[in-house]
């Protein structure tokens, strides 16, 4: 199947935390219209953001911030969106476990610690007496909080705009997921867009893909998508299993059908959309009158115009590889972006998981051994001999 696609009212048995380091993935059919009442306040657990009453008429942020991925109306269809969760990933051993998942679409499910979920309810609960957006705030926080300057946007964000922070900043993650100890979570901010043109034109000897010419002729649609969904993107060599395995698991969120039919190119592939798209209404009315949904239907309907999509969403990111290599020289990393129905805001923000280097490595796998050692002492009855320094 083209997407890994969680219905809504399977994941109405979760509560979504819509984080600044995601931990979960809103996904539901683009027909669906739920009313949704809100949990009572001693069943949601902490860290959880919940509006407090749908109905928003307005963005609840300045109107200075300016928005790449997302009009006016699709800002207020997300804020008047019921908030979800879905299950977490296991975490590898080492980083070479992460690119796999990450390069398959389940970046997002990486979840942070239990001490620092807390200080991130802190935060939010903080931001909420103050009557402060996560937009606000960070825009305050960057220092791009002031008029946008449309006139000196940059055509195309990268290597050449690592350094310049009047549209790029890198920062240590906050409140980083939990990760292998030999890789560390950093934060790319952009202020530009992520996907222009520019983006799917060739640099230097790159090659483009056999579709290349299909890109180009619908551009406005094959930028939609992607600002749309999750993209992610690697410096490292995949193997050819892990190329196979690309965007499998990329999901599916409100508005992903709509994006795709822009995408078709033919007949054929027209007919496979609107097949696809009833059989994901099928499972909805199954699901609707309390029986468990069959997705075999939807699941042998092959779609050519998504594929080609994904195609387009790896050759049109590789500028953010770009910068994220020229920022960390030599080191390996695999990165991704959260779409807009999940992120806490609507700023743009990479989530970049970085091998360490040696020496640090070493380093964390020692502080490790010695936590380990040390709760092993603290629970046996001789925890005053056995005590690690």
């Amino acid at each position: 199947m083209a997407f890994k696609l969680l219905s809504a009212f399977v994941a109405l048995l979760f509560v979504f935390d819509r984080s600044l380091d995601v931990q979960a993935a809103l996904a539901r059919h683009p027909s669906q219209v739920l009313n949704v009442a809100p949990a009572a306040e001693e069943a949601i657990p902490a860290g959880t953001v919940r509006m407090q009453a749908l109905g928003i008429t307005k963005r609840p942020f300045g109107d200075h911030i300016k928005v790449h991925d997302a009009d006016e109306d699709k800002i207020l269809e997300i804020a008047n969106t019921p908030d979800m969760q879905l299950p977490s990933y296991e975490v590898p051993k080492t980083f070479d476990g992460l690119l796999s998942p990450v390069m398959q679409g389940n970046g997002v499910l990486f979840q942070r610690e239990s001490k620092v979920q807390l200080k991130w309810h802190k935060f939010q609960t903080e931001l909420r007496k103050k009557g402060i957006s996560y937009e606000d705030h960070y825009a305050k926080q960057l220092k791009w909080d002031g008029p946008y300057p449309a006139n000196k946007e940059p055509a195309m964000i990268d290597e050449r705009q690592v350094k310049n922070e009047d549209w790029v900043k890198f920062e240590r993650a906050q409140f980083p997921v939990k990760l292998p100890e030999d890789t560390e979570h950093v934060i790319a901010w952009l202020r530009a867009p992520l996907t222009t043109k520019e983006c799917f034109k060739p640099v230097g000897k790159e090659i483009p893909p056999s579709d290349h010419e299909i890109f180009m002729a619908n551009l406005k649609p094959y930028i939609e998508f992607i600002n749309g969904h999750d993209v992610f993107g690697t410096n490292v060599d995949m193997k050819d299993e892990d190329k196979l395995q690309f965007a499998k698991d990329l999901m599916e969120v409100n508005d992903s059908l709509d994006l795709q039919e822009k995408l078709v190119h033919g007949e054929q592939e027209e007919k496979a959309a609107k097949a696809y798209r009833d059989a994901k209404n099928l499972e909805n009315e199954q699901l609707l009158a309390g029986l468990e949904a069959d997705n075999s239907a939807a699941e042998k309907i092959d779609l050519p115009h998504v594929e080609r999509a994904k195609e387009a969403m790896l050759w049109a990111v590789q500028n953010i590889t770009r910068m994220i290599e020229a920022k960390y020289p030599g080191r390996r990393f695999v990165w991704f972006r959260v779409n807009r129905w999940i992120r806490t805001h609507h700023l743009n923000q990479i989530h970049i998981f970085l091998e360490k280097e040696p020496g640090t490595i070493e380093k964390a796998v020692r502080i490790s051994g010695l936590k380990e050692l040390k709760q092993l002492a603290n629970s046996h009855p001789g925890a005053g001999i056995l005590a690690a320094p």
